[in-house]
């Protein structure tokens, strides 16, 4: 049966309906691992991909890109976006890293 379920796992991940397989035991330490690199993101910009995703589950695949460039563009033109920037320019951590 393991063996079973770990195909299954892998078969979920390959056709893209998850994007990683990891063991039993490790589940909480891989999704503690995911969390740190969200946290490490822009706020703004995370509050916004969340919101973004949220309305994207209920429209059509041309509004879903006219959404997201819309928002893209946004994002674009924001202080976080100026920070992040000069921050990789400049070669340290944007202001927001803890």
């Amino acid at each position: 049966m393991p063996n079973a379920r770990a195909r299954l796992a892998w078969s979920i991940a390959w056709i893209g309906l998850v994007n990683r397989v990891v063991a039993p035991g490790q589940l909480i330490n891989e999704a503690q691992k995911f969390a740190d690199s969200v946290l490490q993101g822009a706020p703004n910009a995370v509050a916004q991909t969340k919101r973004v995703i949220e309305e994207l589950w209920a429209t059509s695949v041309k509004q879903d890109v006219d959404l997201a460039l819309k928002h893209h563009m946004q994002a674009r033109e924001s202080a976080e976006a100026r920070e992040g920037i000069a921050a990789f320019n400049e070669k340290r951590p944007p202001n927001w890293v803890k």
